[in-house]
C-alpha cells in the first residue's frame, strides 16, 4: 500500500515553529518560517507524484489548499543498435 504524498503545513503552539508534515504521519519538519514550510511541502509533493497541499494560518484556520499534478518525465525506448542510432544523428 503506497502512502499519500497529501500535506499540510501549520504552526505548533508551543514554540512558534512551522511544520511540513505528510497528512498520515505522527511528524512533520520543521521550519523557522511558514515560507519555508511552504516551499519544502511543494517541493515534497512534486516529488512524490503530485498530491493535495493544505496551508493553515497561526489561527489553525485553512488558508488555502492546492493540488499539484504529478511530473511526467519522457522516457527514452531503448534501441536494438546503438551504433546505427549514433551514426544516424547529425554530428553537431
Amino acid at each position: 500500500m503506497t502512502k499519500k504524498p497529501d500535506r499540510t503545513v501549520y504552526q505548533r503552539p508551543a514554540d512558534k515553529k512551522w511544520v511540513d508534515r505528510r497528512n498520515d504521519a505522527d511528524r512533520g519538519f520543521v521550519h523557522d518560517t511558514q515560507k519555508d514550510a511552504i516551499q519544502s511541502a511543494k517541493e515534497k509533493i512534486t516529488n512524490q507524484g503530485g498530491g493535495e497541499l493544505t496551508v493553515k494560518g497561526r489561527d489553525g484556520k485553512i488558508l488555502a489548499r492546492t493540488r499539484s499534478a504529478a511530473v511526467t518525465i519522457p522516457i527514452l525506448r531503448k534501441t536494438k543498435n546503438i551504433d546505427a542510432f549514433h551514426a544516424a544523428r547529425p554530428q553537431a
